[in-house]
């Protein structure tokens, strides 16, 4: 037992060890609950009185700052288990700890010598405890996955459920398994019926007046949205969001300017606990692990209701595009997309699919779309020296091409509109196809490559069946090494 020498301002209390040794103890670690009520308050009057002997333990020194942080919280100070440090964790070993915060990610735990981890709302929901506990409570919690992220002692992904029964039967897990990543490909179509809403987060606006859309948490079996199913090791869930700009390919205007009347449109498809009675399309995949779809913890799957997006996903020998990451792009394909925000400065910015975008400048009239709404753009040019390539596109559907074309005089470098017989494909790319001169008269410069840009391919060229793995609507798609073409 220690005697209290001294009341701080900020509510915590000052110890005296001897020998000049002081420790503190912080407001939110004199009681195992945290409360503000005024019997705690004479309470604490008595037990922490001046001179009074408390009991309490260790939670940190900082050696350097010469501090010494204390708790006289009883069920820690009684504590067997003790956790000190995350390289000592195994899966489904308890623990007690206190709540140092509580966010949308759900309940920050602390435990001893700045060991921490966190309660994801995903389990606090399956085990209907939210908004149960708050900042300064005492808490039991078993380790549910465990893995260092780097070097440093700190840099641990601690994983925590609340340990409501301590005879709980522990799962053994795989911790390679569980840190492969869980591939949900971006375009997969989800049968109505499928998802259920299991929160719903209310839109808001920015100081600015553009709204943020809120979104609604899902819940979907994990065999629907991945191609192979293994019950072995991957979650029988996971949880998903559907932001509320992905309801409707088109928007009431005043949906863009308010929150509340965004949420509305929402609220007329979504309740808490009921199912979403319409098909959803997969967005974006964050790329997460299996662990962290388990335990719910980093970036949701990104769903869409768009029914244009779910009907070009659907229609794969049409000419319309609903691009990706990886996807073959080029200059003059049609492709679909969503309007994510309108800049002055340049112009309309569209959202494809896993997080591939592009511009429709102001020039090219990018302004005049309306945000949030689905648009069919055509590619004017890309840029493929960057990942995902970058897209500028354009609203105009139809129109020849032209492409760049150098006026620079040297030897080998043919004038422009010279005639050759014939050429014969090199490599193919979803931009254009590399070629050499089939022509006796002429000898190219050996520093020049020649290609034909695949915005001025004929139609009738090409062989009668697919060369590449690009789309069956790229104009190259039927063009391969060695194909022979006629001027």
């Amino acid at each position: 037992q220690i005697p209290v020498c001294d009341h701080l301002d900020s509510g915590g209390i000052r110890v005296d060890f001897g020998l000049g040794i002081k420790g503190l103890i912080p407001s939110l670690q004199l009681f195992d609950q945290a409360s503000t009520s005024e019997y705690r308050a004479r309470v604490q009057k008595i037990k922490y009185a001046m001179n009074a002997k408390v009991d309490v333990r260790v939670v940190k020194v900082d050696v350097a700052a010469k501090k010494c942080i204390l708790t006289a919280k009883k069920t820690l100070v009684n504590a067997k288990q003790v956790w000190t440090s995350f390289s000592e964790l195994t899966i489904g070993q308890l623990g007690t700890g206190f709540v140092s915060k509580v966010s949308s990610r759900g309940l920050h735990v602390s435990f001893f010598n700045d060991v921490f981890g966190l309660v994801p709302t995903r389990n606090l929901r399956q085990q209907a405890l939210e908004g149960t506990y708050s900042v300064g409570d005492v808490i039991q919690c078993r380790v549910l996955y465990i893995n260092a992220k780097g070097n440093k002692e700190s840099a641990w992904d601690l994983t925590l459920a609340v340990a409501t029964d301590a005879s709980e039967d522990v799962v053994d897990m795989d911790v390679e398994k569980e840190n492969q990543v869980l591939a949900i490909p971006a375009g997969k179509v989800l049968a109505k019926g499928c998802l259920r809403v299991v929160e719903m987060k209310q839109s808001r606006k920015k100081a600015g007046g553009a709204v943020i859309p809120g979104s609604a948490i899902v819940e979907v079996a994990t065999k629907q949205v991945v191609d192979k199913y293994d019950e072995t090791t991957m979650p029988r869930s996971i949880e998903c969001r559907i932001p509320f700009d992905q309801l409707v390919d088109s928007y009431e205007s005043e949906c863009l300017d308010s929150a509340v009347a965004l949420d509305s449109v929402a609220t007329e498809r979504f309740a808490v606990g009921k199912t979403v009675q319409s098909e959803a399309i997969v967005l974006v995949d964050p790329k997460k692990t299996i662990a962290e779809h388990r335990n719910g913890t980093g970036r949701f799957v990104s769903l869409s209701l768009r029914q244009k997006f779910i009907e070009a996903s659907r229609n794969e020998k049409s000419d319309l595009l609903l691009p990706k990451r990886g996807d073959h792009l080029y200059a003059g394909a049609i492709i679909q997309g969503y309007v994510y925000n309108l800049d002055p400065r340049h112009g309309a910015f569209i959202q494809c699919l896993d997080g591939l975008s592009g511009l429709v400048p102001k020039s090219e009239e990018g302004l005049n779309l309306r945000l949030f709404d689905t648009v069919k753009l055509r590619i004017a040019s890309t840029d493929d020296s960057t990942t995902p390539p970058k897209l500028i596109l354009s609203t105009k559907l139809t129109g020849k091409l032209t492409p760049k074309i150098s006026n620079r005089k040297e030897e080998g470098i043919p004038p422009i509109g010279k005639i050759f017989d014939k050429v014969e494909v090199v490599k193919v790319t979803a931009r254009c196809a590399r070629v050499r001169i089939l022509d006796n008269d002429f000898t190219p410069n050996s520093r020049v490559q020649f290609q034909i840009h695949c915005s001025v391919v004929p139609e009738s060229e090409g062989t009668s069946q697919s060369c590449n793995n690009l789309h069956s609507s790229h104009p190259l798609s039927k063009w391969g090494p060695g194909l022979q073409v006629s001027g």
